[in-house]
């Protein structure tokens, strides 16, 4: 799914949420020979922005696109949103990473902790920070398997 249109999706969605967040698309520079993935930025609201929040949110990005997309989604807190005034820009605090379209495994990442979830129930277990490292290089998702290098 191309950007704009998962961020489309994502804001419309994020509207009627129980956690509420905004979305807009993100243009990056992949890493050299990685699969390309459609990537946005989702923005909660401050007052969300817990642990248990973060991975409500994930779990309905995760719903939302299903299980046979790709996707790399930032979420990061709404004031950190460059559409709002005053707001400062930073990198992400959290990812929701689905690299393999072919697995039902999300990934999620806050700060130095990770978990794992699969379809259909997308409960979120925690994993080892070196079973995340595996999927991501210098902080861009990467498929290992799909790896040419």
């Amino acid at each position: 799914m191309e950007a704009f249109d998962m961020a489309r999706k994502l804001a419309f969605a994020g509207q009627y949420s129980p956690v509420p967040f905004s979305a807009s698309p993100i243009y990056i520079t992949s890493q050299l020979l990685a699969p390309e993935l459609a990537s946005c930025r989702v923005f909660v609201p401050i007052r969300y922005w817990t642990e248990e929040h973060v991975m409500d949110v994930a779990r309905e990005i995760a719903c939302i696109l299903g299980p046979t997309e790709q996707f790399d989604v930032g979420l990061a807190p709404e004031e950190s949103d460059p559409d709002k005034p005053g707001a400062a820009i930073s990198s992400e605090p959290a990812r929701v990473t689905k690299i393999d379209p072919h697995s039902g495994i999300v990934a999620l990442r806050m700060g130095q902790q990770a978990w794992k979830a699969a379809y259909p129930r997308l409960t979120f277990e925690p994993i080892g920070y070196d079973e995340w490292r595996a999927q991501v290089d210098r902080g861009i998702a990467s498929n290992p398997a799909a790896e040419t290098l």
